[in-house]
């Protein structure tokens, strides 16, 4: 089969037909984001699409019946069948891979811009072979507003996604840009060279400038690899960051066709930055200490730690939710835009208080790079700074159903981890806290046969029920049975690495439901205040056990009889440990008619 494509065609109608067909690969975009908006924004809709599509599916494979869906371990309603829709679409293909939602979506964007590339194109070459560059040029708006971390991102706003969330679709739309503009290279290049001008033409300024656009290209995606970020974080960043600047000049010289669209970028990336750093960007007020010091009442016990401890002062103004977090700049970062924000999650709980101002705390492991001046700072007795600039809140917890709907919420952190999850654990103990007590005075206030229940019972003696202490009461006299079983698993290397947490949880009546797993060294259970594996003097804070905890047996416990239950899995840590829950807990979602919502928390970009 001949080569279709033939170096000379018609040109009189080429200019309009490469501005229509990249106008309308950028355009285009709106049609999946309206979809996605609405369906966050109509619930009626997504479930019946999900009812349709459930039934749809129980035809084509002859489970109609009950008694067939058991016996094959079907999805017994269209809400388990979404979620396991949605377990298996945010699975990895392979280690380290893509999930399967983000490949599919990519790979659909990356066959509706071939389609774009080569609609029209008859069999006129260098038509195609621009058609690779102006159809790239015509994402690039869309990449880079996918980039922007601010909550009043249009894409944010609309598909209801957070920046974290939305930046594995940057990285892939970068790749699927890299290869446009590549093909648009070698295309013209192979031209060049078949029709003998390659020499003069590497010569002259807009060939040039293209080859220096696509290094550009090709150098960020470089510096994006695994290994580099892993070297230095900070090489990466500011490669991203000084050549995503520099290339919109290059592009804007090459050749005037795509100064539409570079200007749209550059308008996107300005408004970006000044955003981050005139607008989000403020001083507070901050005070910084290793975390545990001048805290231990044993003398004898020493405490070692390289946890950095952040105050910050904000204003009352300031709206955070459980398991948000913010940026800030450290005090050894120079105030550039190419030196990267670091990303913490707030450590405490939200406060409703308005008499006085917000305090965030902030817990980071000092290690080496912009971290290591905390615990520099803090053994040589340097002063430290007294503000800090921080941005506002950022994080998908914000958008998060409502934890309290389900009937298991599970956490699972590693090491500083759990910074993101204990603040939501905390929260919803004080929400649980608040409804038991106020269940617990209208039965007073309305009288009960039973003497027992005639009076309040106090907030500090109520226990969250958990799967080893689950509640003794009958579903008809107790109004606690229709709460979430909570548990909390967290998995750490030592002793000290849970000392900045004990204060923290003291307020707040524990039981078995929340478990430490020291990995390495002594537990120091003796150590404890009240003794035993427990936290407290009368009321049971929580379990402190050696080695590594067992997932396995951990969600086959909590797991075994929940079917048709709601469960919500959180999970921050390591991306083992991820990987290690996740496949734990996937055992139960295909064999059980579990609806099971699932978000693992982390800043690897």
């Amino acid at each position: 089969m001949d080569w279709p494509y033939k170096f000379s065609g018609a040109v009189s109608d080429r200019r309009q037909l490469l501005d229509s067909n990249s106008l309308l690969a950028q355009i285009a975009v709106l049609i999946p984001i309206s979809l996605i908006s609405l369906w966050h924004q109509i619930p009626e809709l997504k479930n019946f699409v999900i009812d349709g599509v459930y039934h749809f599916y129980l035809y084509c494979i002859g489970g109609a019946s009950e008694a067939e869906r058991k016996r094959r371990k079907l999805p017994g309603s269209a809400a388990v069948f979404g979620s396991r829709a949605n377990w298996w679409l945010d699975e990895e293909i392979v280690k380290g891979s893509p999930t399967r939602r983000q490949s599919i979506v990519a790979g659909l964007w990356a066959l509706w811009l071939g389609f774009c590339v080569v609609r029209e194109t008859g069999n006129d070459y260098l038509q195609l072979t621009k058609r690779f560059a102006i159809v790239a040029a015509s994402q690039l708006p869309l990449h880079y507003i996918l980039s922007i971390k601010s909550p009043y991102s249009p894409i944010q706003s609309l598909t209801y996604l957070s920046h974290e969330e939305l930046n594995p679709y940057h990285r892939l739309l970068g790749r699927i840009l890299s290869i446009l503009f590549t093909l648009h290279a070698l295309f013209y290049l192979n031209f060049y060279i078949q029709v003998s001008v390659l020499a003069k033409r590497i010569r002259d300024p807009d060939v040039q400038l293209g080859l220096l656009a696509l290094f550009h290209f090709l150098t960020v995606n470089a510096s994006a690899l695994q290994v580099v970020r892993n070297y230095s974080y900070r090489l990466f960043y500011g490669l991203h960051i000084v050549l995503s600047f520099t290339i919109l000049p290059v592009l804007w010289f090459h050749v005037e066709h795509v100064r539409d669209y570079v200007l749209k970028t550059a308008i996107v990336y300005g408004v970006s930055v000044a955003y981050t750093h005139l607008v989000a960007l403020r001083k507070v007020k901050a005070r910084i200490e290793m975390a545990g010091e001048g805290k231990s009442e044993d003398t004898s016990t020493s405490s070692s730690t390289n946890i950095a401890k952040i105050t910050l002062t904000v204003p009352r103004s300031w709206k955070f939710s459980a398991g948000q977090h913010i940026y800030i700049r450290l005090p050894n970062v120079p105030v550039l835009p190419f030196f990267p924000l670091n990303p913490f999650s707030i450590a405490s709980a939200p406060s409703e208080s308005k008499k006085e101002d917000k305090k965030i705390e902030l817990l980071i492991r000092t290690l080496n790079g912009p971290t290591s001046i905390l615990s520099q700072s803090s053994s040589t007795k340097a002063p430290l700074p007294t503000s800090l600039s921080v941005s506002e809140p950022y994080g998908a917890s914000q958008n998060f159903p409502d934890l309290l709907s389900y009937d298991r919420v599970l956490f699972f952190a590693g090491g500083i981890g759990a910074t993101f999850t204990m603040p939501l654990y905390i929260d919803l103990l004080s929400r649980l806290r608040a409804i038991q007590s106020r269940d617990d005075q209208t039965s007073a206030k309305q009288g009960s046969d039973d003497p027992s229940d005639s009076k309040a019972v106090p907030a500090d003696s109520l226990q969250v029920r958990t799967p080893q202490q689950p509640s003794k009461k009958s579903q008809a006299k107790d109004h606690r049975e229709g709460l979430p079983v909570l548990q909390h698993i967290w998995t750490v290397r030592s002793y000290d690495d849970i000392q900045w947490a004990i204060s923290d949880l003291q307020p707040h009546p524990l039981n078995s439901g929340f478990q430490v797993f020291i990995s390495q060294g002594k537990s120091q259970k003796d150590s404890i205040p009240g003794g035993g594996s427990d936290l407290g003097d009368e009321t049971p804070r929580f379990q402190i056990q050696s080695g590594r905890p067992d997932f396995d047996a951990i969600t086959d416990e909590i797991l075994k009889e929940s079917s048709g239950k709601r469960i919500a899995v959180l999970v921050c840590g390591p991306k083992g440990l991820e990987r290690d829950v996740r496949k734990s807990v996937g055992q139960w979602v295909y064999k059980e008619d579990l609806e099971v919502w699932w978000h693992a928390e982390g800043f690897g970009w």
